[in-house]
């Protein structure tokens, strides 16, 4: 029967063998986000989208793959005012009505503005 002079090779085989299945996880990760990216590419081609960077309040309009316009905005004081993730637009209002001080859409005065 033969033993092993080093008490730590089993260790160091088990260690060993996570490597491998800790890079085999990370490079079928990077297969499958490639394929991902090239769908959500195809997608940014098709509808434009709006990206806010919270870090530096921008918002930057993509149309067709590309940046078409950066404006200001203002977001929450902290992290949880504004909320992070993907949102549809499902109804915007052209010359909004402001309720408030009932302003009329597309009125100078109107503090919505004109859209």
């Amino acid at each position: 029967m033969a033993h092993n002079l080093c008490p730590f090779a089993s260790h160091y085989t088990k260690e060993k063998q996570r490597v491998r299945v800790m890079r085999w996880i990370l490079a079928a990760m990077l297969v499958l986000s490639s394929f991902f990216s090239i769908s959500a590419s195809a997608a940014a081609e098709t509808q434009p989208f709006v990206i806010i960077n919270k870090a530096v309040n921008q918002l930057a309009l993509i149309d067709n793959g590309k940046i078409e316009t950066v404006y200001p905005v203002a977001t929450g004081v902290n992290t949880l005012l504004t909320p992070e993730g993907i949102f549809t637009v499902t109804v915007k209002a052209k010359n909004p009505y402001y309720r408030k001080k009932n302003i009329p859409g597309g009125a100078p005065d109107n503090p919505l503005g004109t859209r």
